[in-house]
């Protein structure tokens, strides 16, 4: 069963928060996360099967800041595969691994462009640094492209071609889940772009969802979502995964994993979702507390 099979059939599950367990596990650790794919993978691979053993449908990749590094998001894909497959064969249910692009250090819309063609030329560059992870993490074995947090539309733009730059040599789009992220109470990007804009811009390229991640938390996501929800018309599935609340002054997410399951209970009976999972902050806690709640209102 392919993943878009499986989305037409029920509600997807998605894994936790990568960073907010390595902290835990690692609490000296300063390097990049996405390096402990080569230097301890058992770490990564504990953090994976404890998703899954809490009732994950779909683990993510460790590989949010790894551009243009084949290396690392090979790496991390054919682990995240060797574990997903594991737990298909012992539980007899599909389990499927999402190739995490996440955003860069740079905003091309906001970018001071000191010669006329300086725009053009960081947008191909960038476009190339993500043609480069996305064709690693599908020849990884990822069974689609999660291109999360987005903050810019012409960031997303710059991943789209590179999608496209590789649809062209396989014959077809690889499967993709495409979530911006909401800042402050405007309701758009940090870049300014709305949620119709983004929603267009990503429907272009045939998703397999579009949706929200991280933010304020899951109530405060709930109006952004029945924006988008409008905006995508039934055009395509819905996916979110919400940050446990922000962190306190001592780093602590305090949004629970009950009150969280209270809110994205009621997005799902208003048919808002596809796909839902945790981001910063949630544990694999939460996504225990999300399979009992999901498998309650199927039966």
């Amino acid at each position: 069963m392919t993943i878009t099979q499986a989305i037409s059939q029920r509600i997807l599950l998605l894994d936790g928060a990568m960073g907010s367990l390595l902290q835990s596990r690692l609490p000296h650790y300063r390097g990049l996360a996405d390096a402990l794919v080569i230097d301890q993978p058992q770490e990564i691979a504990q953090i994976h099967r404890a998703y899954l053993a809490a009732g994950a449908d779909c683990i993510t990749t460790c590989t949010f800041s790894s551009h243009g590094n084949p290396l690392i998001n090979l790496y991390a894909t054919r682990l995240a595969r060797q574990v997903a497959d594991q737990y298909t064969v012992t539980t007899g249910q599909q389990r499927f691994v999402l190739g995490d692009v996440g955003p860069t250090e740079y905003m091309l819309s906001t970018m001071h462009c000191a010669q006329p063609d300086d725009g053009e030329r960081a947008f191909r560059m960038l476009a190339e640094a993500y043609r480069i992870q996305m064709e690693a993490l599908l020849q990884g074995g990822a069974d689609a492209l999660l291109i999360e947090t987005v903050t810019d539309i012409r960031n997303l733009r710059a991943a789209l071609l590179a999608a496209e730059q590789l649809a062209q040599r396989a014959g077809a789009m690889p499967p993709m889940i495409v979530c911006m992220t909401v800042a402050g109470e405007s309701g758009c990007m940090l870049s300014g772009h709305t949620i119709p804009m983004f929603v267009e811009t990503a429907l272009a390229a045939q998703p397999l969802a579009v949706g929200l991640n991280c933010g304020y938390g899951a109530r405060a996501m709930l109006p952004y979502l029945k924006q988008m929800q409008e905006a995508v018309n039934q055009r395509c599935c819905l996916c979110c995964y919400p940050n446990a609340g922000l962190p306190n002054a001592e780093g602590r997410y305090e949004h629970t994993p009950d009150e969280m399951a209270q809110v994205i209970q009621t997005m799902i009976r208003e048919g808002m979702l596809n796909m839902v999972g945790g981001c910063c902050g949630t544990t694999p806690e939460y996504i225990r507390i999300f399979r009992m709640m999901i498998d309650n209102l199927r039966t």
